[in-house]
């Protein structure tokens, strides 16, 4: 019998690849975006199925990132 064990497995290294590239999309986007935006994303295999969806919520420019840590001088 065929747990999917690895199919699992892979799914989950995927998603977590691709959450990297989106958090890295984002800190590119972030600066530029003037209004407060949604980017949808579909994740498709080689042969077209959709394998999931994403969205991005671009919030706009930042004027002060009160999370932002303080820089030593």
């Amino acid at each position: 019998m065929d747990t999917g064990r690895h199919k699992t497995s892979r799914r989950y290294w995927i998603g977590k690849k691709l959450n990297r590239r989106l958090e890295e999309l984002e800190s590119r986007i972030q600066p530029v975006v003037t209004e407060p935006t949604v980017i949808r994303f579909a994740f498709v295999e080689g042969d077209g199925t959709v394998v999931g969806h994403q969205e991005l919520m671009l919030s706009g420019p930042a004027t002060h990132d009160p999370f932002k840590k303080k820089r030593a001088r």
